[in-house]
């Protein structure tokens, strides 16, 4: 088993420096991004809104955040990604420290939603760092890496979210904003972006070139229909993705609720 992830891991050798800190900042911010996974639970048993606002409330930051993530493309290709990174990072982390020192309701929501969708802005420049800081024949290798530590950070993240949320939920919002904050220094200081004209010919790929700034998104889509039926694809696998975050955790509330008070009756009867 050991033998099986060493291998796993040994295809992530001999990439740059930048691949590494980015790896390593995406653990950080993901295990400490207690909030989003108890989004639901937070609005369902600290702010008492029913299930039905619940989904209302999802859905519109999710229509939200749709402009956000085009505006964050927008932004991305025109300025540089690294100072897009810090600013709505910067901004984000203000929105979401702030949760910590306010009740539970109304105003949370609003800070926590205006937190995501600064986030989102700030998604595009994350992703099109990772093509800025590497090679293109090294390029799957890291975005692989990044997703790897997205995966890591998130699977502890969720865990020690769940441990704070009863009794130290501002606790939660302060952590999840200073990692953030961390794996945003951590880019600043030790990520190095690779110049275009730096790789060699051979190495480039058909969208590296000095007419980049001809190519639209809609001209990608015209000429690879493969990318509109994988981006289909994702729609339907975002909209079962997101039981997990919002039906599975109002199921397992109602579900522990009963088993409670079975117990409770069974040890009244008894």
């Amino acid at each position: 088993m050991f033998k099986k992830i060493l291998n796993m891991f040994s295809q992530y050798k001999g990439l740059s420096k930048s691949a590494y800190v980015i790896f390593y900042a995406r653990i950080i911010t993901n295990m400490g991004a207690f909030i989003w996974p108890l989004l639901t639970l937070i609005l369902s048993r600290k702010i008492g809104y029913s299930a039905l606002t619940i989904s209302y409330i999802s859905v519109g930051i999710g229509v939200l955040f749709i402009p956000a993530n085009i505006i964050g493309g927008k932004l991305a290709d025109k300025y540089n990604r690294k100072k897009l990174i810090i600013i709505f990072d910067l901004i984000s982390v203000t929105f979401f420290i702030s949760c910590a020192f306010v009740k539970p309701g109304n105003l949370m929501t609003i800070l926590f939603a205006a937190a995501g969708i600064f986030a989102n802005i700030e998604g595009p420049a994350f992703e099109a760092l990772i093509a800025d800081v590497s090679k293109p024949q090294e390029r799957e290798k890291v975005y692989s890496l990044s997703y790897l530590g997205h995966n890591l950070g998130f699977m502890v993240g969720a865990a020690i979210g769940g441990f704070l949320f009863e009794n130290y939920l501002s606790l939660a919002f302060i952590i999840d904003g200073l990692t953030t904050l961390t794996s945003t220094i951590l880019i600043i200081v030790f990520v190095k972006t690779i110049n275009i004209q730096d790789i060699k010919e051979e190495e480039k790929n058909e969208y590296e070139n000095d007419e980049d700034e001809k190519i639209t998104s809609f001209s990608i889509l015209k000429q690879r229909k493969s990318v509109l039926i994988q981006l289909i694809v994702f729609i339907f696998a975002a909209f079962i993705y997101e039981q997990w975050s919002f039906s599975v955790p109002l199921y397992m509330e109602t579900l522990f609720l009963i088993i409670s008070r079975n117990l409770e009756r069974s040890c009244q009867q008894s």
